[in-house]
């Protein structure tokens, strides 16, 4: 289903005040404009939600949701303020602050994050207490990721926007609410299951999905369910992350404590936010010389043939692989993300790199490859994850049957 057509309202003024002057976006229910206060000498500048009012209960009952659970919780320094709001004829329009710095997606998508310990602390240690006082006043968001979170021209200073699926309910049987990427594994459900879940737990889930995009810069699975391979794959095996990410051993443990498919399992924001203020470092001590991690820039390549779109997760491993500059071609075997704008984590135009030949369990020597895409790369095989792929079995076992292996 399309998005629904929103009149162009830029030039419009809203009671006497505010000048729409430029479109930022728009959704499925409204769109969001720039706009300039014209009684105010400065100049100031907000965000406007524009939404139209809808003779649908259930649509008007969202939009209402919208604004009262965020007034009941925008005074917290990383949480949008919303300083009013007006229904005027067809319209509702929201006016929060302007945030020039775009989203999380952006810092995310640029590597602001690569390597830094200390920007990633200290922003993740802001989404921690935005949502911990959401919690204590009864509020859950229910719709966290990375496209709902802005920022400050610095990118230093993050704030939770977006309340339209917010909640007081402490819980709900609800399925599937929020952003599929984000969602948690009770939010999912099962099919022909109704069972009730803690609202603020799936928003912890969604917090260790967002600390993964800000590390590694991608999106792991499109759901968190069994029939999904790499959410399988993310469970089975505790080392699965860091096969693939330059992240630590103690940041891995941290996700992997936060993205427990038992609810009551989850590590609790105060313990969070204690894990992640004493957390010495979140990447690997240093970067190696060769290509490893979701940051690195790679040396020069050939190209691969066109990846097919749409699919999402880790890359695995290449098939029909021959050393480099042999003319020989290879194969995307499985998952690479596809390249919808503003999804952290997308990435398109895959290309090969080979180094020099390990040798496999049965003796024969086997080109180990790195996937490379534009915006970010991320690794496949390569020699130094040789011997902790081997202490995975069904992880070994499944590149081996993806990589050509020859003399």
């Amino acid at each position: 289903m399309g998005r629904t057509q929103h009149p162009d309202l830029v030039g419009t003024v809203v009671i006497d005040t505010y000048k729409l002057i430029k479109r930022l976006g728009a959704g499925t229910f409204g769109a969001v404009y720039e706009a300039v206060d014209l009684t105010c000498s400065r100049q100031t500048h907000y965000a406007i939600k524009v939404l139209r009012n809808s003779l649908n209960d259930a649509r008007l009952l969202m939009q209402e949701r919208e604004w009262s659970t965020q007034m009941m919780v925008h005074e917290h320094p990383n949480i949008l303020e919303l300083h009013y709001v007006y229904v005027i004829g067809p319209y509702t329009y929201l006016v929060f602050d302007f945030c020039p710095g775009g989203t999380l997606v952006s810092s995310i998508q640029n590597k602001l994050y690569c390597y830094n310990d200390e920007m990633v602390k200290q922003s993740f240690v802001q989404l921690i207490d935005a949502v911990a006082y959401c919690h204590k006043l009864g509020v859950a968001h229910r719709d966290l990721k990375p496209d709902n979170i802005l920022c400050s021209p610095d990118r230093k200073q993050l704030f939770i926007a977006d309340f339209g699926l917010g909640t007081t309910d402490r819980f709900t049987t609800q399925k599937r609410i929020g952003s599929r990427f984000y969602m948690s594994p009770e939010c999912v459900g099962k099919e022909g299951v109704i069972q009730s879940y803690s609202t603020q737990k799936a928003d912890i889930w969604s917090l260790g999905v967002i600390l993964v995009n800000i590390m590694c810069g991608v999106n792991l699975w499109r759901e968190a369910k069994p029939e999904d391979d790499v959410f399988r794959d993310f469970m089975a095996d505790p080392h699965y992350l860091r096969y693939s990410a330059p992240i630590s051993r103690e940041a891995n443990a941290l996700v992997h404590r936060i993205l427990q498919p038992n609810p009551d399992d989850r590590i609790s924001l105060s313990e969070l936010r204690e894990e992640v203020v004493s957390m010495e470092s979140f990447f690997v001590a240093e970067a190696p010389p060769y290509p490893r991690g979701l940051y690195a820039s790679p040396p020069p390549a050939r190209p691969l043939p066109a990846a097919k779109p749409g699919r999402t997760g880790m890359p695995r491993a290449v098939k029909n692989i021959t050393p480099h500059g042999s003319g020989a071609e290879a194969d995307v075997s499985s998952n690479v993300f596809d390249s919808t704008p503003g999804r952290a984590g997308n990435f398109s135009d895959v290309t090969l790199e080979s180094t020099a030949p390990p040798v496999t369990p049965e003796g024969r020597s086997r080109v180990d490859v790195n996937i490379v895409t534009g915006a970010m790369d991320a690794l496949a095989v390569t020699p130094d994850v040789v011997p902790a792929l081997k202490k995975s079995p069904s992880i070994w076992h499944r590149a081996m049957q993806k990589i050509k292996v020859r003399a």
